[in-house]
């Protein structure tokens, strides 16, 4: 089965970008991976959807530069996918380390149901069905979540469906502002599922 990951990027990130798909490359055995890159494109979400049409996998894992996949990521993601659902993952800030996910206090431990996926991966098949992403500064994988739940897919914490999010300051937006400015954006899009708005 081949796994395309979709991994958005921008220019002054290009070392970080080498470093995560060496870790792709290395920690994806017995599975044909191809590295799909949009550059550049207005936000993470945008560069997702480019990414999607471009891809030829049966399964699409949508990454980022700063975020190292670790062993097991991708068995552990098919997993998910045999049982019907969207893997959530266990992430940990800057270094692996023997401490639980810093995400686990929020999304639960691995069989939990979160709000929504950190990390983003469907199959094809789900990805059709779901759609393109609002192009949103923030919360596009929220929705995600929120539209595959009104498709009947789970989102639930998986175990070793693992990640390091090294948080590489480069082209981050300061104060939080762009988080504020995505909240009437993405609940319009809840709206549209019929969902009620969010206060973040």
């Amino acid at each position: 089965m081949r796994i395309s990951v979709i991994i958005p990027t921008i220019d002054g990130r290009e070392e970080s970008f080498a470093r995560m798909v060496q870790a792709y490359r290395e920690r994806t055995p017995g599975h044909e991976i191809e590295i799909i890159a949009p550059r550049n494109y207005p936000n993470w979400p945008a560069g997702c959807n480019v990414g999607q049409e471009q891809a030829t996998g049966e399964v699409f894992a949508f990454g980022s530069d700063d975020l190292e996949p670790l062993d097991g990521w991708a068995d552990a993601m098919l997993r998910a996918f045999a049982a019907g659902e969207i893997p959530a993952p266990q992430v940990w800030d800057f270094v692996k380390s023997d401490r639980p996910p810093v995400n686990q206090a929020a999304d639960g431990p691995p069989g939990s149901v979160p709000l929504f996926t950190r990390v983003v991966a469907l199959t094809r098949q789900m990805a059709e069905r779901i759609g393109p992403w609002p192009e949103i500064d923030y919360y596009a994988d929220n929705w995600v979540s929120d539209k595959g739940r009104s498709l009947g897919y789970e989102t639930r914490v998986t175990e070793g469906y693992a990640f390091v999010h090294h948080w590489h300051q480069h082209g981050r937006l300061d104060g939080g502002n762009w988080q504020a400015r995505s909240v009437p954006r993405y609940n319009e899009e809840r709206a549209k599922l019929g969902l009620p708005p969010v206060d973040r």
